[in-house]
């Protein structure tokens, strides 16, 4: 639901970006994509200035199934981040995304030595 979120605030999303939100890489993303086209609750659009790009836009049905979703569950009114001002909430992203990165790293090394 996540992603449909997504693709509703964001009006459409290219297939390199749904892998990034969903921090995985493009094939695992490619599988999701096609599921979600089968419930029909994506589809792809063609990129009017690049014809070899797609754009992962929800349909109506995908819209349905959101708000569906969205009105049977109660809202968090609180978050944790609200403390947080915009600057420290960047300056977190950037902290966490450097560590995320860092882990990367180790566990590539490490599976680079073990071949």
């Amino acid at each position: 639901m996540a992603l449909l979120n997504e693709l509703e605030k964001n009006q459409f999303l290219s297939p390199n970006e749904i892998a990034d939100y969903l921090h995985c890489d493009r094939p695992t993303a490619s599988v999701i994509i096609k599921n979600l086209e089968k419930k029909d609750w994506i589809y792809r659009k063609k990129d009017e200035k690049n014809a070899k790009y797609h754009k992962i836009l929800i349909t109506d049905t995908g819209k349905e199934v959101l708000q569906k979703v969205n009105s049977s569950v109660p809202q968090l009114t609180i978050s944790p981040f609200d403390v947080l001002t915009s600057e420290e909430s960047d300056q977190l992203f950037y902290l966490l995304s450097k560590c995320e990165n860092r882990m990367k790293e180790i566990i590539c090394s490490k599976e680079n030595n073990n071949e």
